[in-house]
């Protein structure tokens, strides 16, 4: 019996990753019914036109798969990641020998939004990166296990008396993403990488009072939902990933701290040789275009 996964949120309850039910639709051909007969002609008709319906296969798809198939197959996979609507019809055709399985996959509601954060899961339902790897433990829950009984016609049934276990579900993680900041972002950075025919970009945005991450973003992206159809470049969280040197942008935050410390006011003046060189602890430092003397708000304006 399957766990379900965890679902995954932003800081506002938005719902990020969930698991969808999805199924697959065989036949067994050898299944008679209550009188002795097996699967007719017009039933198979009715089977492979409902298929057509729900899927973007014509009815001879499916008619083909049933009479190209060995003469003892047993189990003949005509669909697979149908929609619960898809399976309900099938199953309301009361067709002996229709095999219904369920199963899950991971879904991303809004696609490729924080796919960076996010990252994604493989078919085994393992988180291979982003939050969906670092707390696949906690996300994954543990699988259950029961005895049933199937029957000629394919009917699964409880095993009376057998010992059962019943699956524990993942747990739910709460992020401090907010879905809608990560959507300006994503989109302003988007914009930026065009109008500069950059290679790539990658932005962070952190509430100042308290540290939490709103918003990761980088561009190109992908969607998670279908991992394998972007190139592995665009999967990567340049974010985190990669070391890059702040250079003057980093200046402001010195600035900040110097300011809130009362070690620095706006208005202080500060001298600068001539030379454009000055010592501090034995190093010498030097400044490529000497401004003269300036006060410390004219600093970080021509820095």
């Amino acid at each position: 019996i399957p766990a379900q996964r965890g679902n995954i949120y932003d800081a506002n309850g938005t719902l990020l990753a969930t698991n969808a039910a999805n199924y697959l639709i065989a036949l067994d051909p050898k299944v008679k019914d209550a009188n002795g007969k097996s699967v007719t002609k017009d039933q198979i008709d009715e089977l492979a036109l409902t298929l057509a319906k729900q899927t973007n296969q014509p009815p001879s798809y499916f008619k083909k798969r049933i009479s190209t198939a060995p003469s003892h197959s047993q189990y003949i996979v005509l669909a697979k990641n149908l929609s619960p609507i898809a399976k309900d019809a099938v199953k309301e055709l009361g067709i002996n020998g229709v095999i219904i399985e369920e199963s899950f996959s991971r879904k991303y509601t809004f696609g490729s939004l924080a796919a960076h954060s996010l990252g994604f899961v493989n078919h085994n339902m393992d988180g291979k990166t982003g939050l969906e790897a670092y707390y696949d433990s906690d996300l994954k829950g543990e699988n259950g296990v029961q005895q049933v009984r199937r029957d000629p016609r394919n009917q699964i049934s409880a095993y009376l008396g057998a010992p059962k276990k019943l699956p524990e579900n993942g747990h739910s993680i709460h992020t401090t993403i907010d879905s809608y900041i990560q959507a300006i972002l994503e989109d302003e950075l988007k914009k930026g990488v065009d109008k500069h025919l950059a290679e790539y970009g990658t932005g962070i945005i952190i509430d100042p009072k308290t540290g939490a991450i709103k918003a990761i973003a980088n561009y190109p992206t992908f969607d998670p939902n279908y991992p394998g159809s972007d190139e592995n470049e665009n999967r990567r969280n340049f974010a985190i990933s990669d070391m890059v040197e702040p250079g003057s942008t980093f200046k402001l935050v010195t600035a900040i701290a110097a300011v809130e410390q009362n070690k620095v006011d706006f208005d202080e003046v500060f001298e600068t040789p001539e030379s454009g060189e000055v010592e501090i602890h034995g190093l010498t430092l030097r400044d490529h275009d000497p401004l003269g003397n300036m006060t410390f708000q004219e600093v970080i304006q021509k820095s």
